[in-house]
């Protein structure tokens, strides 16, 4: 007897680790498919980095180059809140990388592994023998439209998300006592990827208590977390003088129930847009009593990272950046009815791939209902995917006006732009900026917020005319003709914006410019004291 349970004990200790080798080749093919996939879409489709990338990429920039890290010279401003991309970026240009290049490269491949991590996830949970269901699962998943666009957008949205999903993986494994502690030093890695990673931590610690029923490896998770993560929010504090990254005192009105009102208006709109995932989702939600605990620990992480982005109140950009986050679990927790249904009525293997059928195609069809649903950023907006088409073209003039700029412009002078990431990354000149996502003055003025455009609701026009930015940018987009300067209130946005284009210490310091650019024209404020930059040499090509 002592042998048949030894060879059984070795027997199955074999076959587990052949079952979790199979699963990790699921992963890498997932991985694989998905970047090669998303990369062909993207180019097609002329998606890319947006704005804000700018801004991250500009510290890590000047980090890497011996600068420090800052946005403009010698001002100690933490206008991110996305450390460790910042500290991966600027790791990638000290080793000689193309800085442009590497930030596109570690989005797309963040988000080709986040594909691999949920194959990983649903083959370990929902369909255990079947890892060529799996292996579709993250494809689609991977392919989602929400995550084509963030997985190109240059920022951490789909890092965030892979770190989280990692940390909950672990923390619903069985077995081996270290688990635990991967999983705590994931979600650590996770609030420095984005701080509000450390709202989940209830959640966490919660699922570790139910996958164990002890609360040693609770109290060792806690403790884990708790020294590594509060030794570096305390270091970053110190290092810039906040409690909070300067960009949660320039978006965030803490008890603002307006600003939860259009939060809510934000998760409802994700909602109805991803429709076919959602009446899924309400299946699960009836049949979670009985659920076993990866189903609950998706369900409970996407319920309390959820409230997160409601109260911090959305976000502007089309296609729900915030969402990314949200997305693993949430499409993870939908395919639960599959397992149900298979499981409770025992289905033969036809009957079984025609349900998972079923919840592929409603992953799939979500896709398509989200980027088709119409964005409430502004009257008469484009639907969703159309929508962050534009704002990556956007992204691409302003690459080009910066890169103007850097050749033609006065040295020593600043520029004053809503869009300050991609102007300021290419320009190398110093920014004013007048919504204080990088002014630590402007970002702690008291202003209600939530009724305004989110991100872009503080601002303050004498503290930018103070500074005598040598150029002022309120038209910052090329246009087919150039504009009047009659009518150049008919073409801004933004309160700050329109505003200012009155004010008459604008008229009477700075000089209105149309600037042949190619086949369009930049308009822009110049102050009086400096030149004209030339007109670009070439017709400009948008890249």
């Amino acid at each position: 007897m002592p042998v048949l349970r030894e060879r059984s004990s070795r027997d199955t200790s074999r076959g587990n680790a052949t079952k979790r080798m199979t699963h990790r080749y699921a992963a890498l093919a997932t991985t694989c498919i998905t970047f090669a996939m998303a990369w062909a879409i993207a180019e097609h489709f002329e998606l890319g980095p947006v704005d804000d990338a700018y801004i991250s990429l500009r510290y890590a920039d000047n980090w890497a180059n011996g600068r420090g890290l800052c946005f403009n010279p010698e001002q100690r401003v933490e206008g991110y809140t996305n450390f460790l991309l910042v500290a991966i970026q600027a790791t990638t240009i000290r080793c000689g990388a193309d800085p442009v290049v590497a930030m596109s490269a570690i989005s797309r491949l963040a988000h080709a592994l986040l594909a691999g991590v949920f194959t990983l996830f649903v083959a370990e949970h929902v369909f255990r023998r079947r890892l060529l269901f799996a292996t579709v699962a993250g494809v689609l998943f991977g392919l989602n439209a929400v995550l084509l666009c963030w997985g190109t957008s240059g920022l951490e949205s789909c890092m965030y998300a892979l770190l989280l999903l990692t940390s909950v993986m672990f923390a619903v494994a069985r077995g081996q006592r270290f688990r635990p502690v991967l999983s705590a030093v994931f979600l650590i890695l996770a609030g420095m990827t984005r701080p509000e990673a450390a709202a989940m931590l209830p959640v966490l610690l919660l699922i570790v208590y139910l996958r164990r029923r002890s609360l040693r490896p609770v109290v060792m998770y806690a403790a884990v977390f708790v020294i590594g993560f509060g030794a570096y929010f305390a270091i970053r504090a110190a290092h810039f003088g906040y409690l909070f990254p300067n960009t949660f005192y320039a978006k965030l009105d803490y008890g603002n129930t307006q600003l939860g009102r259009r939060g809510l208006q934000y998760a409802w709109d994700f909602a109805t847009g991803m429709w076919p995932l959602m009446a899924l989702i309400v299946v699960a939600v009836g049949l979670i009593r009985r659920a076993p605990l990866w189903a609950k620990a998706l369900m409970m992480t996407t319920v309390l990272q959820g409230a997160v982005i409601v109260y911090e109140g959305g976000d502007h950009f089309a296609m729900f950046r915030f969402m990314v986050p949200v997305l693993p679990f949430l499409i993870g927790a939908a395919l639960y009815p599959y397992v149900w249904v298979t499981r409770r009525y025992r289905l033969p293997e036809a009957k079984t791939s025609m349900a998972a059928m079923v919840v592929f195609a409603a992953v799939a069809l979500s896709g398509i209902t989200v980027g088709s649903g119409a964005t409430r950023a502004e009257a008469n907006a484009p639907p969703q995917f159309q929508r962050y088409q534009e704002e990556a073209k956007w992204t691409r003039q302003w690459c080009t006006i910066g890169r103007w700029l850097r050749g033609g412009a006065a040295l020593d002078t600043s520029v004053s732009t809503v869009a300050i990431g991609a102007i300021a990354y290419h320009s190398d000149l110093v920014i004013v900026d007048p919504h204080g996502i990088v002014e630590a003055g402007v970002a702690h003025q008291k202003q209600d917020l939530g009724g305004g455009y989110a991100g872009h609701e503080k601002y303050d026009v004498n503290a930018v005319l103070a500074k005598r930015p040598g150029y002022l940018l309120l038209l910052n987009l090329l246009t087919p003709k150039a504009v009047p300067e009659d009518r150049v209130a008919d073409h801004v946005w933004g309160t700050f914006n329109a505003e200012i284009v009155r004010d008459a210490r604008l008229q009477r310091n700075y000089r209105y410019e149309s600037i042949p650019f190619g086949d369009e024209y930049l308009n822009l404020h110049i102050r009086r004291d400096l030149p004209t930059p030339a007109s670009p040499s070439r017709k400009i090509t948008i890249r």
